[in-house]
C-alpha cells in the first residue's frame, strides 16, 4: 500500500480492498462470531470484543487515507453494535 508522499487518490483498487478485508472485514466478521459464542455463555461471563484503533476515524491524513476508510467504516459498525448489544451486556 502507498504512504506517505502519495496522493491520496493513488491507491488501486487492490488495495483499497487489501485495506478494507483487513480493517473491515476481518474485523466485523470476527465480531459476528463473537457475538454468537457470548450467547452461548452463561448471562454473568464477561462479554467483551476489543478492537484496537487509532485516531484515524476522526483525523484526516492524506497519506494514509486507506487505513483512515477502513477506521471510519469500523468505527460505525461497533458503534451500531455497542448500541444494539450493549442492552445485553455485551461490550
Amino acid at each position: 500500500m502507498k504512504y506517505l508522499g502519495d496522493s491520496p487518490l493513488a491507491l488501486t483498487q487492490a488495495e483499497i480492498e487489501d485495506a478494507h478485508a483487513v480493517n473491515i472485514t476481518s474485523a466485523y466478521l470476527a465480531a459476528a462470531e463473537a457475538v454468537k459464542g457470548f450467547e452461548s455463555l452463561p448471562k454473568d461471563a464477561p462479554t467483551s470484543f476489543i478492537y484496537t484503533g487509532n485516531g484515524f476515524n476522526q483525523i484526516v491524513v492524506p497519506a494514509y487515507v486507506g487505513l483512515g476508510i477502513g477506521k471510519s467504516a469500523s468505527a460505525n459498525w461497533i458503534e451500531g453494535a455497542s448500541i444494539y448489544y450493549g442492552p445485553k451486556g455485551y461490550t
